[in-house]
């Protein structure tokens, strides 16, 4: 019998002490990058086999808003360095994962093994004149004056909060709109309706010490939209090694940006993964091709 706080339109959740599934529900934007290998093997346990062609992997990030989930309201930023080897396909490692509720990073760090921390999502808006029509364009003609109308853009700047220090990590720009907006807000068609089964490992941190692996799975629907623009912070030249290797993660070239609307993502509970079964496993399935990577929640 399916949960019924699963159904979309409510965002009534089960609190994290129920037990998983946890359900998520809002938007998520989920870009992939071409990121360095070295850059990525900095993040990623030297114990995981990086999946990886011509000295490169995949890499971006995954920016969710969530209207309801087990703490409530909150935004989330997961920074994926590369894919690794999940024999006898692949998945995702978090490399850094941001949240906006404390509830959700203790619960990340403690009970899925991720590195998470408390940050701040700071949403802006800017009305901007769109571009003028080029002399052939036909929509100079159609349009009163041949001037397009303004356009607003939406961006949202990131920063990390640890030990009351807080820490600008970076600045998106061109975000999509419905991102923060509720889903009755907008009913119109929003792509196709998918399932998506996404395999993911975490741990190998101080409360976790042990590699792990949890799923998620999400129903939502699925359209491409414009690949959003990084920028770092203004005193870059100031952060650690460990903040400029997760920079140098967001602002790889972007390949394709898919945002998943009307998401209800269940995430299941953990489970401690044998690196000696990793190790077998892999040197069987060493010659194939890995499938696509999948992202990681709190």
């Amino acid at each position: 019998m399916e949960d019924p706080s699963v159904e979309e339109g409510s965002s009534t959740t089960r609190p994290y002490s129920a037990g998983s599934p946890w359900v998520f529900k809002g938007r998520a934007l989920y870009q992939l990058h071409v990121v360095k290998a070295d850059v990525a093997r900095k993040v990623i346990p030297k114990e995981l086999k990086l999946v990886e062609a011509f000295g490169f992997t995949l890499g971006g990030f995954f920016l969710a808003h969530y209207d309801g989930s087990p703490a409530g309201q909150f935004d989330e930023a997961v920074i994926i360095p590369g894919i690794v080897w999940n024999p006898p396909t692949s998945c995702a490692w978090a490399g850094r994962v941001l949240v906006g509720s404390e509830e959700a990073r203790d619960h990340g760090r403690k009970e899925v093994g991720l590195p998470s921390f408390a940050a701040q999502f700071a949403y802006s808006s800017i009305r901007e004149d769109a571009a003028p029509f080029a002399w052939w364009d036909v929509r100079r003609w159609l349009n009163k004056g041949g001037k397009p109308s303004s356009i607003i853009k939406h961006s949202m700047h990131l920063v990390q909060k640890e030990r009351g220090v807080s820490s600008p990590l970076c600045s998106m720009h061109g975000l999509p709109e419905r991102l923060t907006s509720s889903d009755k807000d907008h009913r119109r068609w929003s792509g196709p309706s998918v399932q998506l089964y996404l395999p993911n490992f975490s741990g190998k941190t101080k409360e976790q010490p042990h590699l792990l692996k949890y799923s998620c799975r999400l129903n939502c629907n699925v359209s491409a939209v414009a690949p959003v623009k990084i920028a770092p912070p203004s005193n870059a030249e100031k952060i650690n090694d460990d903040t400029n290797d997760v920079l140098a993660v967001l602002t790889g070239k972007p390949l394709v940006s898919i945002f998943f609307d009307h998401m209800v993502m269940s995430v299941e509970a953990p489970t401690i993964v044998s690196m000696k079964e990793m190790d077998d496993v892999q040197a069987v399935t060493s010659s194939q091709v890995p499938a696509a990577p999948s992202a990681s929640a709190s």
